[in-house]
């Protein structure tokens, strides 16, 4: 990662309606992750791209893309520690001394260890609708960035605080969603792929 970042896998894929990458700095780090400051974010599964156009993960448009691809935009919203992980980031004028100083790190003023970066697969107008998540036995998978800032001094890569090297790739999250719809003439039927399988008759109860 001297330049920037490029993953790649291969993966078997039914009905994934999303996927969510997380950035630990660390070994210790199961469960934090965070804004991983950079350029050109972009997801691709068989070339195809999400976003269509790569962003900065400092953006407003990032910013607004993950809580739209969360269903948090609406009805539901964002809380105050997954808002803050989205937007904060240490090369901001207010989190690094360097601008004005002494260039010691200046920890955040909460807690922002729940960033993630989530793709979208299927048509967000339509939850409850459609159901076109992605189905391939070998869905090719590659997430890309560059480096915003130089790599000695990018915390992603060397920590702030103790100095040592990021050991960890991004964790790949994916989430497979099963689809019932139940009917007085048809029962419950499985959907996958906005076909229909019955799978029990339950009459006209």
């Amino acid at each position: 990662m001297t330049n920037g970042l490029k993953c790649n896998t291969t993966y078997a894929m039914t009905n994934v309606s999303s996927l969510m990458f997380l950035f630990p700095r660390t070994t210790n780090e199961v469960t934090c992750s965070r804004n991983p400051l950079l350029a050109s974010l972009q997801l691709q599964i068989d070339n195809k791209p999400y976003p269509d156009k790569p962003f900065s993960s400092i953006e407003k448009s990032h910013t607004i893309y993950n809580i739209t691809n969360a269903g948090l935009d609406n009805l539901f919203s964002p809380s105050k520690e997954f808002a803050y992980s989205l937007e904060y980031n240490e090369i901001d004028t207010n989190s690094i001394i360097g601008k004005a100083g002494n260039g010691k790190y200046i920890p955040p003023l909460k807690d922002n260890t729940s960033y993630c970066f989530l793709c979208s697969t299927e048509r967000l107008s339509g939850y409850g609708t459609f159901c076109d998540g992605i189905t391939k036995d070998n869905a090719h998978v590659t997430l890309s960035g560059t480096l915003l800032i130089p790599n000695n001094e990018h915390p992603y890569i060397t920590n702030p605080l103790t100095k040592e090297s990021n050991d960890r790739c991004p964790i790949m999250l994916v989430c497979q969603d099963c689809f019932w719809r139940c009917t007085l003439q048809g029962g419950c039927e499985y959907i996958c792929n906005n076909k229909y399988f019955v799978r029990e008759k339950t009459g006209t109860d």
